[in-house]
């Protein structure tokens, strides 16, 4: 029969298993870089982000503009015919665009649908998403994450987004997801890579090329390389998992051209990075961020930005 005193060391044993493993939890999951001994004092936290209206580089009228140039209909004042005027001419990507948000204007759905299209249509120029996409989502809702993506599907949560522009960025940051874990794979039946999984899964194939990129940072997917500091990543959240590591690289080059370049004289991880999606995309991006200059200067400072969606 067991004593008072052992239930107090089983409880006591309990409870310490039970600590350990909320830890380590913590560690890995919460806060992947705190567990590598990562000085967070050299990227801007979610605090430090621009509270407010962000402002934009692209011009909503002119998308307007630019998808009724490209139809065979009469321009219309009433947003309801305006909007089905630009989807007859796009019928293709509006079919495959889901607005599930009850408070939007007309007017504000054209906005974000002439995003969707400029977007699609720029990066349709050098990559084919057509064949994988099959639903981009819209809606409002009070949550914090702004998009998520599967191997096929986005969806945007215009709700915590600041501006316009913040929403095509987040649009790309999902699309360098889909790039990265379903347009570049290699070829299973070769086995599969056993350092980098997802969700503890093996799925990538041992000639994957992501791996190649993957390698410039990480021993595996929740481990960077010693070697390796905040110089070698575009921001904070890059730094935190593999895969948004990709996502970021792949808006910041597509949309802060320039700027990228001129943080791979800083570092050489970044240099390869920068090389890994130029070579991707042969070298064609949007913007090349010139507008955004004087944000440059956060880097001089050492700092990395949270998040390059909100740069």
């Amino acid at each position: 029969m067991l004593k008072k005193s052992d239930y107090s060391l089983i409880l006591l044993w309990f409870t310490a298993i039970v600590v350990a493993f909320l830890t380590y939890l913590i560690l890995v999951f919460v806060s992947p870089s705190t567990a590598r001994h990562y000085d967070y004092s050299q990227v801007m936290t979610q605090r430090d982000r621009v509270e407010g209206d962000v402002s934009t580089d692209i011009q909503l009228e002119d998308l307007v503009q630019e998808a009724l140039n490209n139809s065979h209909e009469a321009a219309s004042t009433d947003d309801e015919k305006l909007y089905q005027t630009i989807c007859n001419t796009y019928k293709t990507i509006c079919d495959k665009t889901n607005f599930t948000v009850s408070n939007l204007t007309k007017r504000q759905e054209i906005y974000y649908q002439v995003i969707v299209i400029y977007v699609l249509q720029k990066l349709s120029t050098f990559w084919v998403f057509s064949d994988y996409m099959s639903n981009i989502t819209i809606k409002s809702k009070s949550i914090t994450a702004r998009g998520f993506s599967t191997d096929t599907k986005i969806t945007l949560d215009v709700k915590p987004m600041k501006s316009y522009n913040e929403f095509l960025q987040v649009m790309i940051h999902e699309f360098g997801h889909i790039v990265d874990l379903q347009q570049i794979i290699g070829t299973l039946t070769m086995g599969k890579d056993k350092q980098f999984t997802e969700f503890w899964e093996s799925r990538f194939s041992i000639n994957d090329p992501s791996l190649d990129f993957y390698k410039l940072s990480r021993a595996n997917e929740n481990t960077r390389l010693n070697s390796v500091n905040y110089e070698d990543f575009v921001s904070g959240y890059g730094m935190s998992d593999t895969f948004e590591d990709f996502a970021e690289c792949f808006n910041f080059y597509l949309n802060y051209n320039l700027i990228f370049q001129k943080l791979t004289l800083q570092s050489n991880v970044l240099k390869q990075k920068y090389d890994y999606i130029d070579q991707l995309l042969w070298g064609n991006y949007i913007s090349d961020g010139q507008a955004k200059q004087a944000n440059f200067e956060l880097y001089k400072r050492d700092f990395r930005p949270y998040d390059t969606t909100r740069f």
